[in-house]
């Protein structure tokens, strides 16, 4: 069967994002209040490796909040401020990788010097997906490797 271009049919190209990839990489191994965990870290650190690699990722709009980085404040504030960077054209991933917990059907990441079992410590799914929607970017993606993340 002939093809469209053999056809002579112009059929336009899907069009992609033409701006910058933005990563934004939490993750926790050490930490200061639960059980630590062995390669949330390294996983981490592996998957930035390979977006830059092979999927045209920049080191300059990578973003690290790494075992004590990985603060509530650090991660909102780290959130808002990808806002202002980020524009329409860009595409944005955010990885997480740590503790989740969830209480009353909320899912919670778990920051670094969190109390255990103290949600006002927590960073409540609630919260991200209205600083999420904010971003005004062509795509954002969200990994999160935590139990329980599956409430966002």
């Amino acid at each position: 069967m002939p093809s469209n271009q053999e056809k002579g049919i112009d059929t336009p190209k899907a069009k992609g994002p033409t701006g910058n990839n933005h990563l934004l990489v939490i993750a926790i191994d050490d930490y200061a209040h639960c059980p630590k965990l062995s390669n949330c870290v390294k996983d981490a650190k592996d998957f930035a490796q390979l977006l830059w690699e092979r999927y045209q990722f920049d080191k300059a709009h990578t973003y690290f909040l790494l075992d004590k980085a990985a603060t509530r404040p650090n991660i909102l504030n780290t959130i808002r401020d990808l806002r202002m960077q980020v524009k329409e054209a860009d595409s944005l991933v955010i990885y997480y990788s740590g503790h989740g917990q969830t209480v009353d059907d909320v899912g919670y990441w778990i920051p670094v010097d969190a109390a255990p079992d103290s949600e006002v410590d927590f960073v409540s799914t609630l919260e991200l997906k209205p600083r999420l929607d904010a971003i005004n970017s062509f795509h954002t993606f969200l990994i999160a490797d935590a139990c329980f993340s599956g409430a966002l």
